[in-house]
């Protein structure tokens, strides 16, 4: 069987930490595996989540689903919290236009796409009554 990527480079960090055993700089390779370890294996459960995500198929997808993937970044799910009456109106509306063909807006993106249009048209005003 193939040595994965994360295999290959702990094999390699441990070689190296043995043939310095005892010698100057020993401490400091043997701490760098130890974080080269975490930090592989840190990527692997990250891999792992983001497959999981990626491979639901159809109706067993959900935005809880994505809160799931990102309690794995560092700062965790950084979304507010809603109400379930909202969230189950939100689904409706986003499984409406999946079946019809068009592309779901979220009303969050809707918002901030019509301040950038307010700002368009605010900054053009600005410039027309300066010249």
């Amino acid at each position: 069987m193939d040595e994965t990527p994360t295999e290959r480079l702990l094999r390699e960090g441990g070689a190296l930490r043995d043939r310095l055993n005892g010698r100057k700089g020993w401490r400091v390779v043997t701490g760098l595996v130890e974080r080269l370890r975490d930090v592989l294996f840190e990527h692997d459960a990250l891999l792992y989540a983001i497959r999981r995500h990626r491979d639901y198929r159809g109706d067993d997808r959900c935005h809880l689903d994505d809160g799931e993937l990102y309690t794995m970044l560092p700062e965790g799910d950084t979304r507010p919290a809603r109400d379930t009456a909202v969230t189950i109106e939100n689904c409706l509306r986003y499984i409406q236009c999946r079946q019809q063909g068009r592309e779901y807006v979220s009303p969050e993106r809707e918002i901030e796409r019509l301040r950038a249009l307010l700002e368009d048209k605010s900054q053009g005003e600005i410039s027309c009554k300066i010249t």
